[in-house]
């Protein structure tokens, strides 16, 4: 049975594709894998008989002394992740430590560096979105399916007076004209039914403006708990106003127009 376990672990050891070392309780290197990827940059010759801290940083070996001993201690697999510096190039790894003996531990490591590449790729990103969100002037926002606001940017209580305490929670039902709330229903109805909604609302700010807004909204469902909108709007109502002022401009121009048609008509007709 000895003899067929250490076969086992000897085939366990030689086609491990991760880092496998096995130290002692004082983080002496006792057996390195030959796949040990590690090994292209560190022969394990120069290391076998070392400590941990002979070739390694003390803060990256201080780690690995630290979970061999806790797993030679318990009995129980310690994990863990951790950096190390390689060349020019820094490698990140998920170990387990397990006991061994009295005195043995074995280390196994995954190499998980594309993984934290993608997750500091995804930080910078979310980084950069927030920065978007809070410094566009226009509204952006998150509302459940009966219309409470979920959240809001700065954006928010600029446009309406309100703070963003007194926005979330809060139905967007609520700051629209008493007279235009009973359509807010079929709003709900639809982007559920379709997945997005753009259209025109008139809200009331907190001092009791009246302001248009253009919105453009969209449905959530995957990778939330619960279905959530995206809201996008953008105030317009000094467009609203300035096009109202240009067709009374050219509602003007036309009457006057057709007077000054008449009136030369009607000097034709004298003469």
């Amino acid at each position: 049975k000895l003899t067929a376990s250490e076969a086992e672990l000897r085939a366990l050891f030689v086609s491990m594709t991760d880092v496998v070392v096995i130290y002692d309780a004082d983080g002496r290197y006792v057996k390195i894998a030959p796949t040990n990827p590690i090994n292209l940059y560190r022969p394990p010759e120069n290391m076998l008989g070392k400590t941990v801290h002979e070739v390694l940083p003390k803060e990256q070996a201080d780690f690995i002394v630290g979970k061999i001993g806790e797993a030679i201690q318990t009995g129980q697999a310690v994990t863990g992740e951790y950096a190390l510096q390689i060349g020019n190039r820094e490698l990140w790894f998920a170990a387990s430590a397990s006991r061994l003996s009295e005195n043995t531990a074995i280390w196994i490591a995954h190499d998980i560096t594309e993984r934290k590449q993608a997750e500091e790729a995804l930080r910078e990103n979310e980084g950069r979105y927030h920065d978007l969100v809070e410094n566009i002037s226009d509204l952006i926002c998150t509302h459940d399916l009966e219309g409470r606001l979920l959240s809001v940017n700065h954006a928010a209580t600029d446009l309406t007076g309100y703070s963003v305490e007194e926005l979330i929670g809060r139905s967007l039902r609520d700051f629209l004209l008493p007279e235009s709330r009973h359509a807010f229903d079929a709003y709900l109805t639809a982007i559920q039914k379709n997945g997005n909604a753009i259209g025109l609302m008139t809200i009331l700010t907190k001092s009791g403006e009246r302001r248009i807004w253009e919105y453009h909204n969209t449905l959530r469902v995957e990778g939330v708990p619960n279905p959530i909108v995206r809201g996008y709007a953008r105030d317009i109502t000094e467009r609203r106003q300035a096009e109202e002022e240009l067709r009374k401009s050219e509602n003007l121009l036309r009457e006057a127009q057709a007077v000054a048609g008449l009136g030369s008509y009607l000097l034709d007709i004298s003469t």
